[in-house]
């Protein structure tokens, strides 16, 4: 009898321009996390396919198209004293 748990995140698929700007590790090694659905998914035995089909989606493909218009916070944030002898360690925040 076969496991239900074939495949393992595949830390190459960071790296792997049709995957990285969306693709994480999720709490299970048997997982892919989505960053634009905020949404884990199995791998199964399926591996690679699991986030191709993930990919296809009706879901991600609509968050792939609203993701990229909004803006992130940090565009907004200037650092504050960092690299200034004020501030030797480098461990000032940011501040708006």
């Amino acid at each position: 009898m076969s496991s239900k748990y074939n495949s393992f995140f595949n830390k190459d698929w960071l790296t792997d321009k049709s995957f990285s700007s969306w693709i994480e590790p999720a709490a299970s090694v048997h997982q892919a996390r989505c960053k634009l659905c905020s949404k884990s998914f199995e791998l199964s035995n399926m591996g690679r396919k699991a986030v191709t089909s993930h990919e296809a989606s009706a879901q991600h493909k609509k968050n792939s198209t609203i993701c990229p218009m909004q803006t992130s916070v940090a565009q907004f944030m200037q650092p504050k004293n960092v690299g200034k002898k004020s501030d030797p360690d480098n461990t000032a925040g940011f501040h708006f």
